[in-house]
């Protein structure tokens, strides 16, 4: 439990404050036309581009620009915040709008699946193929290099920052979680004032992935992992902690076998 425990340990107790949350319903409408389809999301992404980089902006600052930190800046800092706030609701269902695209785009549509990707994640290399299906929570904390390959049924849970490297192998049915909760339940759940509703204290560390490593098929990534250039990690590993750069590790946990 040692290996695990390190990704929990520095989880803090929920606030007392309780919050009422009213869920935002919101509804993609995509056009049918192809060049109404990339309007519409070059329109999307600059709105969220631009108010995001405008909060940005004001992090740090002190005097009338002085503000409490949004969910979405707490969810990328490390810090506990609430899911269901309205910017990260909004945000998630447009990824789902665009990952349903993705999935019923043909896969002769080479140039169509890149635009969607591209409108989709943080950053995106040249000449990078994801199978579908995929899924992920935002897709903007997703920075992905030239050259990489994701294979079929992979899950980013992008809460907090997802970096792949250059030439990077992902097989099948791999996922990386971002996202963590309290191990202890009374400190994970947290109960509205009339005990009607509860909702779950969450935090997010960021995964790292090097340059040119391959990673084997069904291996789970967690939270704050970094993988080293090079590295190469068995079918169905746990990876619990970070993995040097060119070597081998499998297992569960996941440890080094041998340097390559």
């Amino acid at each position: 439990m040692r290996g695990l425990s390190h990704y929990w340990r520095d989880n803090v107790r929920s606030p007392g404050a309780h919050v009422t949350w009213r869920c935002l319903r919101r509804k993609a409408q995509f056009p049918t036309e192809r060049s109404c389809v990339r309007s519409s999301i070059h329109l999307e992404t600059a709105s969220y581009n631009t108010r995001w980089s405008r909060r940005s902006e004001m992090i740090g600052a002190s005097g009338p620009k002085a503000h409490l930190m949004t969910e979405r800046e707490k969810m990328l800092a490390g810090e506990p915040y609430q899911s269901r706030d309205p910017e990260l609701l909004a945000l998630y269902h447009r990824t789902k709008a665009l990952l349903k695209m993705l999935a019923s785009t043909a896969s002769t549509d080479a140039a169509g699946k890149e635009e969607i990707c591209r409108s989709m994640f943080g950053a995106l290399g040249s000449r990078v193929w994801i199978e579908s299906p995929f899924a992920c929570d935002y897709g903007v904390n997703i920075h992905i290099g030239n050259d990489c390959f994701v294979n079929y049924n992979c899950v980013f849970l992008d809460n907090s920052r997802i970096t792949i490297g250059d030439n990077v192998l992902i097989g099948p049915a791999v996922q990386l979680y971002t996202a963590t909760h309290p191990l202890l339940a009374e400190e994970r759940i947290v109960r509205d004032e009339n005990e009607t509703q509860t909702r779950y204290v969450t935090r997010a560390l960021p995964i790292s992935i090097g340059d040119c490593a391959w990673i084997g098929g069904g291996a789970l990534i967690m939270p704050g992992v970094t993988i080293g250039s090079g590295a190469t990690i068995g079918a169905g590993s746990v990876v619990t902690r970070d993995i040097p750069d060119r070597c081998f590790a499998a297992g569960n946990p996941c440890r080094v076998v041998r340097a390559l």
